[in-house]
This record gives structure tokens, C-alpha cells and sequence, in this order.
């Protein structure tokens, strides 16, 4: 079974919430799942009644109350960040690049510093202040998802990043963007920042995801054909996200982005260094949902396959309130979200996600 730590603030202590793996008496796992993260967590996401300033409410659920930052999934869900931490993990052999690691071993000596964009569980800044101990980490989020185990080599912090770091230029080694194309509604500003301050040789890791389903490549169907209320909801999502300022096919525009010669750079006079180099992307597809019939499933861990199961229904339901931004009504919100689930389970219609890792280096 897999297990995650999270810091209560009742008892001052570390809790950890743990995913149960698969049952071979047919218990319905998600509900299982779901009870357990509901008894761990319940309490350490930190309500608007506490902190209002950082929080307004849409559709019944948090959103950040930045003008900068993208009001698309409810920002109150910590335990959907933790099984996409977990899934990411996974899918990706760990918690950083190939270039992350190399930066972060290169010199015993040196006192590297690290920064990741987006928070919110702050599990992989906890993940990674344990393994690097000597490395400074520094996690920033626009609104306080919930509490975090204090560490001495890890600081948590809330500000409005998207409006502008409050960091020194070329002051650090590593930045780590953590799924912020569902936090900023000007993803190009944030990636110029974050250019200004990563040092020179400084490494760049970005994970994120195109908001879209792919069929599988011996399938006889269509997406559409497979799950039209799954894809009615994706085009909703995505006509709401482009005009929340958003872009739904992010991880392809990426890399263009980061080339010297892009646009992104025109600010920076002609005699200075411009952009990224060494731009690597890693894409890995998985099934949406899981299910024993399918061949990829059969490559998954068992143990992970109840996370992606909980994952993907936790994230249909968390679409209500972009649902709704879209014009569609309580009702029938509601009951596309539920015939997205259906389609979800059935194994006579597996589609396809993809999750993107993206790494480059700051030119000197």
C-alpha cells in the first residue's frame, strides 16, 4: 500500500493518510479510498473563514482571489493534488528529471536552492527536502491549500507569484513548475520570470498535462464516439480555460516558447543571453481510467491502480463549477459529470491521458 504524510495541526504531528491496495473481495476502492482521505485530511485544508483575503467563493467551492490566477478547479481539494502527486510520481519514475538530479549531485559542497511554483499539498517539496537534505527549498502558492510539516530545509510561502517573484535575478539553481497551467492566466509572463530568476545554467523542470483524451492506437472508435460526454465536457473546459486566459494544449506550445528566438525574449536587449537550451520533453500516456481489461492497465502497478481510478473521478466532479462557468445549468452540470464516470468505468470505452515533463537549461 502506498502511504503519504500529512501535517495535523490538532495534534502538532505527522498523520499519514494511506491508499489501500486493490482487494480481492470486490470493495469498492474509490469509496474506501475516499473515506480514508476524508479522515486524514479533514481539517488541514484551510478555509476562507481563516484566511478570506486569499479565497472567493465560485459555485460553492474556493478560488484563488488573485486577478492573476486562473479560477478553473476549486483550489479547496487537497486530496485530489496528493493522488496527482502520487500518479505523477509514478508515471515519471520519481520526482524530478534526469537535469534535476544531475544539478542537485554535482557538488556535495555547494548549497543549491530550489523553487517550485505551486504548492498546494506541498508533497513534493517535503518529498524532496528529505532526499536532498543540504538543498534549500523554497514552494510558493497562491492560496494556503493546507498545513505543512515544518522541515529545516524547506520554506513554505503565499503570495500573489503571478503578479511577480519576490526573488533576486539569477538566485536559483533549480525551478520546478508544478501544473500551473491550472493556476496562471499568463502562463508566458511567469516563464519570463521565472528566466529572470534562474541563474545562468540554472535548470528548468515543468510537469503539466493538455487538457484533451487520446484513443488508443488499435481502436476501432473515435474519442468522440467512445465518451461524448466525457469530450462535451472537454470542449467546454477548454473553450472556458482559453477564455480565462488559459491555453488547453500548453505542453505543445511549451518548448517554442522556450527557444532563444521565440517571442517570449524580446524584452531582453540583443547582447544578452535569451532563452533555454537543451529542451527536453517526456510524454507519458496512460489510461484515463484503469481497467483489467485493458492492455496498458496490466503494465500499472496494481498499487497505483486505485489511485488513478480515485484520481479520475475526483477530477470529473471537481469540473462542476467549469461546467457551470460554461452556461450549463446545476442539473445538467450534474448529469453530464455523472455520464462522464459511467463512460469513465465502462471498459468497452478506454481512452487515453497524457502527462508532459518538460526540461531545459538557462543559457549562460
Amino acid at each position: 500500500m502506498a502511504a503519504y504524510p500529512v501535517y495535523d495541526t490538532a495534534t502538532s504531528s505527522l498523520v499519514y493518510c494511506v491508499i489501500p491496495d486493490p482487494q480481492p473481495n470486490g470493495t469498492d476502492l474509490e469509496s474506501e479510498i475516499d473515506s480514508v482521505s476524508e479522515s486524514t485530511a479533514s481539517g488541514l485544508t484551510i478555509h476562507s473563514d481563516n484566511v478570506s483575503g486569499y479565497f472567493v467563493e465560485h459555485h460553492g467551492r474556493q478560488q484563488p482571489a488573485s486577478e492573476n490566477a486562473l479560477r478553473f478547479f476549486p483550489s479547496d481539494n487537497a486530496r485530489r493534488y496528493i493522488l496527482r502527486h502520487i500518479l505523477g510520481k509514478y508515471l515519471f519514475g520519481g520526482n524530478y528529471s534526469g537535469f534535476v538530479k544531475d544539478m542537485l549531485t554535482s557538488d556535495p559542497q555547494r548549497r543549491f536552492n530550489v523553487l517550485e511554483l505551486g504548492t498546494r499539498d506541498g508533497t513534493w517539496a517535503q518529498d524532496m527536502a528529505v532526499e536532498f537534505p543540504n538543498v534549500r527549498f523554497r514552494s510558493l502558492d497562491l492560496v494556503p491549500v493546507m498545513a505543512h510539516a515544518p522541515r529545516p530545509n524547506v520554506v513554505f510561502e503565499v503570495y500573489d507569484f503571478a503578479a511577480g517573484l519576490l526573488l533576486p535575478d539569477s538566485s536559483q539553481d533549480v525551478v520546478f513548475i508544478n501544473v500551473a497551467s491550472e493556476l496562471v492566466n499568463n502562463y508566458r509572463a511567469l516563464l519570463r520570470d521565472v528566466h529572470r530568476v534562474l541563474r545562468p545554467g540554472g535548470i528548468l523542470y515543468i510537469r503539466d498535462y493538455n487538457l484533451r483524451l487520446w484513443e488508443p492506437q488499435d481502436g476501432p472508435r473515435s474519442v468522440r464516439s467512445l465518451k461524448p460526454a466525457g469530450c462535451s465536457i472537454n470542449d467546454i473546459a477548454r473553450q472556458v480555460l482559453m477564455s480565462l486566459g488559459g491555453e488547453p494544449d500548453i505542453c505543445d506550445k511549451i518548448p517554442r516558447w522556450l527557444a532563444p528566438d521565440s517571442s517570449l525574449w524580446s524584452h531582453i536587449k540583443s547582447d544578452e543571453s535569451k532563452g533555454f537550451e537543451r529542451v527536453e520533453t517526456t510524454t507519458i500516456t496512460y489510461p484515463s481510467y484503469p481497467h483489467q481489461t485493458y492492455p496498458c492497465t496490466s503494465k500499472l502497478d496494481s498499487r497505483i491502480v486505485p489511485v488513478l481510478a480515485h484520481y479520475a473521478t475526483m477530477t470529473a466532479r471537481d469540473m462542476f463549477g467549469i461546467l457551470r462557468d460554461g452556461g450549463m445549468t446545476t442539473e445538467n452540470a450534474n448529469g453530464i459529470i455523472e455520464a462522464s464516470i459511467e463512460e469513465l468505468k465502462d471498459p468497452g470505452k478506454c481512452t487515453l491521458s497524457r502527462f508532459y515533463g518538460i526540461q531545459a537549461v538557462k543559457r549562460s
